[in-house]
């Protein structure tokens, strides 16, 4: 499990201080790759660390474009998590309103061969 994330380069030591360092495989912090989300090559850049392949990874966010539409334009699959249900669901992503939802879809797709 990677995170991809458009914060601060204080985004590993606040990992670290939370205990939540081990639970990645990969952190791409934009402030520290220069690199931002939706652009291509932060997707790329997390795919080339984790060694895998873009239709084998689903990236989940919060926003339509930055998270679901970058994370499509590079191949991966993407799941839209609106907790708040504002949002519209973005036409080729999956729709989750909790994480027990995004889990059913991690569940679900890793089902579909």
């Amino acid at each position: 499990m990677g995170l991809i994330s458009n914060w601060s380069p204080r985004l590993p030591l606040m990992l670290d201080r939370m205990d939540l360092t081990g639970a990645f495989d990969v952190v791409v912090c934009s402030a520290i790759e220069r690199l931002e989300k939706p652009q291509p090559a932060i997707f790329e850049l997390a795919l080339a660390r984790a060694g895998v392949a873009a239709e084998d990874a689903l990236h989940a966010g919060d926003h339509p474009e930055k998270d679901c539409a970058g994370a499509i334009a590079v191949g991966m699959r993407a799941a839209l998590v609106d907790h708040a249900g504002s949002m519209p669901a973005h036409a080729n992503a999956r729709y989750a309103r909790t994480l027990d939802e995004l889990l059913a879809t991690v569940t679900d797709l890793s089902a579909t061969p």
